[in-house]
């Protein structure tokens, strides 16, 4: 197994470790469907954030009329707010991630085959 070495003259309290081979293993049965999860997990990610900063435009704006950039970043939402946009975002992680949860044992497909029935 490779390590990977510290490269610093810096005194350090860190010890070597070995890196996991997750990058290889396979947890949905196929790697394709891995990677297809991997993606979709990722989207979320994105879709999520660009809502919460939209989230934040809105407000602002409302607030204030325009926004700057340094609003923007020191911007501390209400309780309200917290709650409404944790609401949301659990919201589109079950819309996002239910379709992994389902059964899916029967092959839809197969019944539209040429030699099903024969």
């Amino acid at each position: 197994m490779a390590k990977i070495e510290v490269k610093s003259n810096r005194k350090t309290y860190t010890s070597e470790f070995t890196p996991a081979d997750t990058d290889r293993g396979v947890f949905l049965g196929h790697p394709q469907i891995d990677s297809l999860f991997s993606a979709v997990s990722a989207l979320g990610a994105e879709v999520w954030a660009l809502r919460r900063r939209m989230h934040v435009h809105e407000s602002l704006l409302e607030k204030h009329g325009s926004i700057t950039k340094e609003m923007i970043q020191k911007y501390e939402p209400t309780e309200a707010e917290t709650k409404a946009m944790a609401d949301e975002r659990n919201e589109i992680v079950k819309n996002i991630f239910d379709g992994f949860t389902r059964r899916g044992d029967i092959v839809y497909s197969s019944s539209l085959h040429p030699m099903h029935d024969k």
